[in-house]
């Protein structure tokens, strides 16, 4: 071969470097295309389950209750079905159709007894705070439904036992072992290989914390029930509003009972002075007759003493004795004095009592600023305050 072939064209050994570096190059591109596709797979995925998991707690903030499961991938929530299914996607408001691959599940316990309803996706006036009604202390239903409500049946739902009938997901240890009941559950599969480890037909999930495998490669997202109650900040909210405000309404009503109570209490205080009062009159009635008689005594007894001294030949027998009588007479006339003083004390201190009882009666009983009607109003501003909380929910 001369020279001039030798430049127009590769050997053999130029062309198998070629292919081989070709070759190393294309190995390298798949590998990178497809690491490439994975990464946009996973990407994808927790994405899409970022934004449910947001419009899911922006819901359940709105709505008070979290939105039923999707029948099918139209988006639209149907409650007639169990709490899990499809992701509600057109409900939540997500504007993505790619949603619709999206599983999800929501705790629904529901019960006869309002109180012990944890139904998360049905809205209930659960909350029944204690008002005072007829001077009783009674747990009563406001009729309104807001986040307190929503938030007491996060705590039912905290206190019930496990139930492998409602959404839960599994133990990360051992698969497909029911391990804890949840607020809400989604789940989200790769779109190049959707083999979905859960079953859509049980209210199951996998553990959030199982690792990717060859034949398992979906992302889990598990919301638990007190998890929920610490991003609604129902703690915040809760006590004060459902109890504390309801408590002082509550004290705030026994008193204004106890005011009616008192009010009766100085109408009895007041009769019982007028009762003292004429008593102490009576007394000083008696004592001044007391007095009268003893005079009257003292007057027959000197009278007849100075008779029988004028004549004593005819009265010398009765005026022995006349003597002795007259310091009885003057001793009752002490005593009738005595008793004058004593009884006009009395009746001073009837008077005062009448007088501060009247006056204390007439207070309680004044229709603008008596004791029983600023209690009543009180009790009134204190019930529509905390009521307004609780209508208020848990929002700001």
């Amino acid at each position: 071969m001369n020279q001039r072939s030798r430049q127009n064209g590769l050997t053999l050994v130029e062309l198998a470097i070629v292919l081989a570096i070709l070759g190393i190059v294309a190995v390298v591109f798949v590998r990178w295309a497809a690491t490439r596709h994975g990464e946009d797979a996973l990407r994808y995925r927790h994405d899409i389950l970022s934004r449910a998991d947001d419009a899911l707690l922006a819901y359940a903030s709105v709505h008070s209750r979290l939105p039923c499961p999707a029948a099918d991938d139209k988006g639209m929530e149907d409650c007639g079905n169990p709490g899990y299914g499809r992701l509600p996607w057109r409900t939540l408001g997500l504007p993505d159709a790619r949603a619709a691959t999206v599983r999800y599940g929501v705790l629904r316990r529901p019960d006869a007894n309002v109180r012990l309803d944890a139904d998360l996706a049905s809205p209930l006036d659960r909350a029944h705070p204690i008002r005072v009604i007829a001077g009783v202390g009674v747990a009563s239903a406001l009729g309104r439904t807001n986040g307190l409500d929503f938030c007491h049946a996060l705590r039912v739902g905290q206190r019930l036992p496990f139930s492998s009938d409602a959404v839960h997901t599994s133990s990360a240890l051992v698969t497909g072992t029911p391990a804890r009941n949840v607020a809400y559950a989604i789940a989200a599969a790769n779109p190049n290989d959707p083999v979905i480890l859960q079953n859509g037909s049980t209210p199951g999930f996998a553990s959030p914390r199982s690792g990717p495998t060859a034949q398992y490669q979906d992302e889990v997202r598990a919301v638990g029930l007190d998890e929920l109650w610490t991003r609604l900040r129902c703690g915040d909210v809760v006590a004060a509003t459902t109890y504390s405000h309801f408590d002082v309404a509550a004290a705030a009503g026994i008193d204004e009972s106890s005011m009616a109570d008192y009010r009766k209490q100085l109408e009895i205080l007041r009769l019982l002075a007028e009762s003292n009062k004429d008593s102490a009159d009576a007394g000083v009635l008696a004592a001044a007759a007391g007095i009268l008689s003893a005079t009257a005594g003292i007057t027959e007894i000197a009278s007849e003493i100075l008779k029988a001294t004028a004549n004593p030949e005819m009265f010398a027998a009765d005026l022995a004795g006349k003597p002795v009588e007259l310091g009885f007479a003057i001793a009752a006339l002490a005593t009738a004095t005595a008793a004058q003083v004593s009884a006009g004390l009395f009746q001073s201190e009837a008077e005062k009592s009448l007088n501060q009882a009247r006056n204390l009666y007439t207070r309680i009983n004044d229709p603008v600023d008596g004791l029983p009607v600023r209690a009543a109003k009180l009790a009134l501003s204190l019930r529509e305050e905390a009521e307004r909380a609780d209508q208020g929910g848990t929002g700001p």
